[in-house]
């Protein structure tokens, strides 16, 4: 008897008996809602993006312009990606993009805020 049958018939055999069969917590998984814990974890990372305004903003004064460039420089400063480690190409994209949903005037405010002036 090959092993797939042995698998069908040993599970027919624990329905019939009741078993009551896969994880017992997949439905309250499955119907929870995770609207809080995307909203949480979408604000956490724009604190990132924004903490990342100075960093950058500094980068790329000092002439590091193309992606491959800030990527390099980020990673030659220490500074660890979002969830630790060295940065990549894809994880500046990221960022970058996550930084273009704020508006202008937001961003400025944002920038006044955290001391990054504008004329250094």
């Amino acid at each position: 008897m090959d092993r797939s049958r042995k698998i069908k018939e040993g599970l027919e055999r624990a329905r019939q008996k009741g078993v009551k069969l896969g994880n017992p917590t997949l439905e309250v998984s499955r119907n929870s809602d995770l609207t809080n814990a995307n909203k949480a974890r979408q604000e956490k990372a724009d604190r990132f993006a924004l903490q990342m305004l100075k960093p950058l903003k500094d980068i790329y004064k000092a002439g590091y312009n193309s992606v491959g460039e800030v990527v390099q420089e980020l990673n030659r400063m220490g500074i660890e990606a979002r969830q630790g480690g060295k940065w990549t190409r894809t994880q500046y994209n990221r960022l970058t993009d996550r930084l273009a949903k704020f508006d202008r005037d937001e961003l400025n405010d944002i920038v006044k805020s955290l001391g990054i002036d504008e004329d250094e």
